[in-house]
């Protein structure tokens, strides 16, 4: 997702730094809006009926516990500093959904799939808050300043883009 992308970072069997989060996720979800042509929201019943839900739940409890863990190494290291927790501006606000196949939104995730993204993105935000109140930090909240400017906007609206093609 343009504009940052929660990605915890962490080693795989092989040694090598592997990503996860919501740029695998975005991935995942690219992929299956090709397979089904665009139709239906093949993403958010693979995340929510099928194999994907376990992973998607330990995501969750791994991104918590890191960021317990960061927010507490922050607290010993500078005990006194002001510590803010900035969440992520809403990207697929628009439940109306993007256009199929437009790159600088999001490719090939489907509209149906659009809702589900934008309940991920809030319920991210949701655990960023929650583990910035338990941690005595700030956050700031960004998702309801920038609710019209996401990836689906039109023109000077627009504020996130989505998929950056190389």
């Amino acid at each position: 997702m343009s504009g940052g992308s929660w990605a915890v970072r962490v080693r795989n069997s092989s040694g090598r730094r592997a990503a996860k989060g919501c740029p695998v996720i975005v991935t995942n979800c690219v992929e299956q809006g090709i397979a089904a042509f665009g139709l239906g929201s093949p993403c958010s019943t693979y995340y929510t009926r099928a194999r994907g839900a376990p992973a998607l739940d330990r995501g969750f409890a791994s991104l918590e516990a890191d960021f317990t863990a960061t927010l507490n190494a922050i607290r010993t290291r500078a005990p006194r500093a002001k510590v803010a927790v900035v969440g992520y501006p809403a990207v697929v606000d628009d439940n109306t959904g993007c256009s199929w196949g437009t790159w600088h939104q999001l490719g090939t995730v489907t509209k149906g799939d659009m809702p589900w993204l934008d309940t991920l993105e809030r319920r991210l935000n949701t655990a960023l808050s929650d583990q910035a109140r338990k941690a005595g930090a700030v956050y700031v909240d960004t998702y309801s300043s920038s609710t019209g400017h996401g990836v689906c906007a039109n023109g000077g609206e627009r504020w996130i883009y989505g998929i950056r093609t190389a």
